[in-house]
């Protein structure tokens, strides 16, 4: 079995609720060059290593950017903002860079064409905001062996995440080359809020209606709270805010929550120009030492929670660091 494979089933496991492991998908908003990612990277895997293994980190691998506007669609399509877009070297350095990287990975798959050649290294996927009502990536995450989560709409629908998760759990036809197959469909998919226009939705009320609006489609998982995006809204420091308030909310309701999302980078903030090492150029971000400040207060939290049993148990991971 490969290391992202053995990822992969923790992640399913915990979908299934057979743990109740916190699972925390932090990161760069996106990743901007191999340098920074590899930086950012060491220091999340010492971290790990803090926190043991009652706390899962999944680092953020970005390199695609759905945009409302025409902008930098990310370093897949452009590595090296300095020239024009180059897809098939923004493939070969991803594909470089995803091996290199010894954290489990997620990315949000935007373009179906770029799935089978970057799937291999990722152990999480997802599915936007702007493309979660979309037919063609719920028949994409039908077919993949892939964990997926499917964020809330844009404006705040929840609804539509729900029926993607059940969409995707179904067999559907595709066609091939060859002519016609079917996939398999997806067992392991869950719903992620992040948030609307105006709006956050971490709250309990929000997550309990979301389980039984969940129930009601025949999907069982438990959510992830995107801390970022609607839920902070925009503004790094307020992702601190959602985070406390869904590690307590976790505690209480470990089958209902999986985890959080955060954004964070090296340095806070944002830059437009992107010439200042480890600073996002796209959303803005929490640094990488409030990051660990707050991932330090949830295994203190679990410490007084559960008791030191499990806390020092030794991490999922295995390093090559």
């Amino acid at each position: 079995m490969s290391l992202t494979q053995y990822y992969r089933n923790i992640i399913k496991s915990r979908l299934l609720n057979h743990s109740k492991t916190f699972f925390v998908v932090v990161g760069p908003c996106s990743i901007q060059n191999e340098e920074e990612a590899r930086a950012y990277e060491k220091n999340l895997c010492k971290l790990q290593k803090e926190l043991g293994g009652s706390i899962f980190l999944v680092m953020r691998a970005f390199v695609e950017k759905s945009r409302t506007s025409y902008n930098w669609r990310g370093f897949v399509y452009r590595p090296d903002k300095a020239y024009p877009e180059n897809i098939i070297e923004g493939l070969k350095r991803s594909k470089a860079l995803f091996s290199s990287l010894s954290m489990p990975l997620a990315m949000e798959f935007i373009d179906p064409s770029i799935y089978p050649h970057l799937e291999p290294y990722i152990s999480w996927g997802f599915i936007g905001a702007r493309t979660t009502t979309s037919t063609t990536h719920r028949v994409l995450v039908s077919n993949s062996n892939l964990p997926f989560g499917f964020k809330n709409s844009l404006d705040g629908d929840v609804s539509s995440a729900i029926y993607s998760c059940a969409v995707a759990k179904q067999s559907h036809c595709m066609l091939t080359p060859e002519g016609q197959s079917y996939s398999k469909g997806n067992s392991f998919t869950h719903v992620v809020l992040r948030g609307g226009k105006d709006m956050c939705n971490y709250t309990t009320e929000s997550v309990d209606q979301t389980i039984e609006d969940s129930l009601k489609e025949g999907i069982t998982s438990p959510i992830l709270i995107d801390c970022s995006h609607g839920n902070c809204p925009n503004k790094p420091l307020d992702q601190i805010t959602a985070f406390k308030y869904c590690v307590n909310a976790y505690l209480d309701s470990p089958e209902k929550i999986l985890g959080v999302m955060l954004e964070s980078n090296i340095f806070e903030g944002a830059q437009k120009d992107n010439e200042q090492f480890g600073v996002s150029s796209t959303d803005p971000c929490l640094s990488f030492e409030a990051t660990k400040d707050l991932l330090l207060y949830a295994k203190e939290k679990l410490l007084i929670r559960r008791g030191k049993e499990g806390l020092n148990q030794p991490t999922f991971y295995e390093y090559s660091h």
